[in-house]
């Protein structure tokens, strides 16, 4: 027993100031405790280093206490024991009454710092106080200092070692070292309906089991975030969002977030918009292409009511009888299929104008008027009228073109008068370019002796033979 009591006097103030401590504190301000305690009486006349020799420890029995926090580094306690002791002489005492009663009222000056907190696993403290024994069936006042250690075995419950040193007004000069061992609970007088360790005064859900870090409120997602303060207490989520989700990080909640997987844009509920064009991806039927939102976010890149999809004339203003196409002279034919888009025409010349039919007798009959030098190609001056007739014609309708074709009778070799022929029609050709008719629009033809209107066995059938034939065509 000598060597506990020097190991803990010793030892016990260096373990306390350095390992972390059990404490009561404001929220559990009250304790009581329960142990044993010895005793080991001494002389209080001899010299303090000799009271120490030869220690001889009594007792055992039941000891309670109770103490009330009141500052940090400060606890009092009042203790009350009893010990069985044996009768007997002693070196300048006696004990002749086996009954030991003790009554103690102590402060406790806690060592609580930088290194030691007050919830943390040890407490250290030094105390001394005043009280009054019963002993040989006397009462005498004594006064007691001492350390002691609270060790913190569960929540509220500790395991208290403290010893001290007694001195008495005991007439024979009574002194003696006093070890006490046993257990401390530590307990508060405010209520705490939820059982959450949190009092109710200070628990924002007093009825609610819950966590300490969130004053007593349950988290049930475990995201960090009060339920009562978290809009989607059963989805984990982010405080800037009051406990809701954001899985896509477009800074709007999923519940409110049409596109909760792809980060959008608040302006379109939070879905995305690829092509820019003001219309969410999942609403675009074209989403890689700007369009507008008639077609459903498609282009109709001419304006015409058309998406260019369905537009067979994208870059055009068309349409929509001719998908899309413009038909510039209103004739029934898209202009793209419009040999004469500008001038309203007909089906069978593409489009363009046909020649009204007094224009078709006068080309006719302007054709008859063509004549030449016999066996030669040189036209007749007398054919340059009719010609000049076929100038305005020409003019007019300035897309058609106009076949020439040289025909002969079959006087002669077959070579000789399809040269001939050739020859013929190119020179009514070169007259009319002369007169400003463009080379393009003119296709001349010799089709020598194959092409005969009549017998060639008379004078009057090879007359009508050679001739030149104007086609008008688109």
């Amino acid at each position: 027993m000598k060597k506990f009591i020097a190991l803990f006097l010793v030892l016990g103030m260096s373990i306390g100031i350095s390992v972390k401590s059990f404490s009561q504190t404001a929220d559990y301000p009250w304790a009581i405790g329960v142990g044993v305690h010895w005793a080991s009486f001494s002389n209080i006349n001899l010299p303090i280093q000799d009271q120490f020799k030869n220690m001889k420890f009594q007792g055992g029995p039941l000891e309670a206490s109770v103490s009330r926090y009141l500052t940090p580094f400060f606890n009092m306690q009042l203790t009350g024991g009893y010990l069985s002791l044996a009768r007997g002489e002693y070196a300048n005492y006696s004990i002749t009454s086996k009954n030991y009663w003790y009554f103690d009222l102590d402060g406790q000056l806690k060592f609580l710092g930088g290194a030691i907190k007050e919830d943390a696993f040890i407490t250290p403290y030094l105390y001394f106080g005043f009280g009054d024994q019963k002993m040989n069936e006397v009462n005498d006042l004594k006064a007691q200092t001492g350390l002691g250690l609270d060790f913190n075995i569960v929540e509220n419950l500790s395991l208290y070692a403290r010893a001290d040193y007694v001195f008495t007004t005991n007439k024979e000069g009574i002194s003696y070292v006093h070890p006490h061992l046993g257990l401390k609970y530590r307990f508060t007088c405010k209520k705490d309906m939820d059982k959450d360790g949190i009092v109710d005064e200070e628990d924002r859900c007093p009825e609610v089991f819950g966590l300490a870090s969130l004053k007593g409120c349950p988290d049930r997602d475990g995201d960090g975030i009060a339920d009562i303060d978290d809009k989607c207490p059963d989805v984990k989520g982010l405080a800037a969002f009051q406990g809701c989700p954001d899985r896509d990080g477009d800074g709007i909640t999923d519940a409110e977030d049409r596109c909760p997987d792809a980060a959008g844009s608040k302006a379109l509920n939070g879905c995305p918009d690829k092509d820019k064009d003001g219309i969410a991806d999942i609403d675009d039927n074209c989403p890689d292409v700007a369009g507008i939102a008639k077609f459903k976010g498609c282009p109709d890149t001419d304006g015409d009511g058309i998406m260019d999809k369905e537009d067979a004339c994208p870059t055009v203003a068309g349409l929509a009888a001719f998908k899309g196409c413009p038909d510039t002279d209103g004739d029934g034919i898209t202009d793209k299929e419009d040999k004469c888009p500008l001038v309203p025409g007909t089906i069978a010349n593409h489009g363009c104008p046909d020649v009204t039919p007094v224009e078709k007798e006068q080309i006719t009959k302007i054709a008859k008027a063509i004549y030449f030098a016999t066996g030669k190609d040189i036209i007749k001056k007398e054919s340059e009228a009719p010609l000049n007739e076929l100038i305005p014609i020409l003019m007019k309708y300035p897309e058609m073109k106009l076949k020439i074709e040289g025909n002969t009778d079959n006087v002669g070799k077959d070579e000789l008068n399809l040269k001939l022929s050739q020859d013929r029609a190119n020179a009514v050709k070169k007259y009319l370019e002369d007169k400003g008719i463009a080379a393009a629009r003119l296709t001349a033809i010799g089709n020598g002796e194959t092409k005969p209107l009549a017998d060639n066995a008379t004078a009057k059938g090879r007359a009508e033979n050679r001739r030149v034939d104007l086609t008008t065509e688109y």
